[in-house]
């Protein structure tokens, strides 16, 4: 009796493709939603390190004096910077959690507020650096998305001016 050779390869063939084809559909069904969340926990902390820095340049200018000034390069990846007169706000919706839900942690001058948002899975961040003796006077766009260089100067009478250029 003779079998036929070739229908069995051609069978092995493509049961090898489809378990291939169903391995890797797994691996992106689980490594996607994964690779997302890294990627916006990794956009929130490098957020987080543009508040201090900017906070850094906002304080050594005011510290300097009248006159002083300082240009920085800012790049808003993600969600809304606004700036008003007594505070810097970023806000965006994340799968990012920073801090526990409901509940204010405070880093260094930087307030981390992190809250529920309707959709399952995904929090509405907020970081924010208050002024009590500084007033900022910014004159630009609000809300600040993409990147922007700002200068940054002591306009005197503990008012620092910030000017998108």
């Amino acid at each position: 009796m003779k079998t036929n050779k070739s229908g069995d390869i051609w069978i092995s063939a493509v049961l090898y493709i489809a378990m291939g084809i169903i391995i890797l559909s797994i691996v992106l069904a689980v490594g996607i939603p994964t690779i997302q969340k890294m990627r916006e926990d990794h956009l929130a902390k490098q957020t987080k390190e543009i508040m201090f820095i900017m906070d850094s340049n906002v304080r050594s200018v005011f510290n300097q004096g009248p006159g002083a000034q300082t240009q920085l390069k800012i790049k808003i990846g993600k969600g809304d910077l606004n700036i008003s007169s007594d505070k810097m706000t970023w806000k965006t919706r994340t799968k990012a959690l920073l801090s526990e839900p409901g509940i204010s942690v405070n880093e260094g001058n930087l307030q981390i507020l992190t809250e529920d948002s309707p959709q399952k899975g995904e929090y509405d961040l907020s970081l924010s650096l208050v002024y009590t003796q500084i007033t900022l006077n910014y004159t630009g766009i609000n809300p600040i998305k993409g990147t922007h260089l700002l200068s940054i100067s002591n306009t005197g009478g503990g008012e620092v001016k910030i000017t998108q250029l």
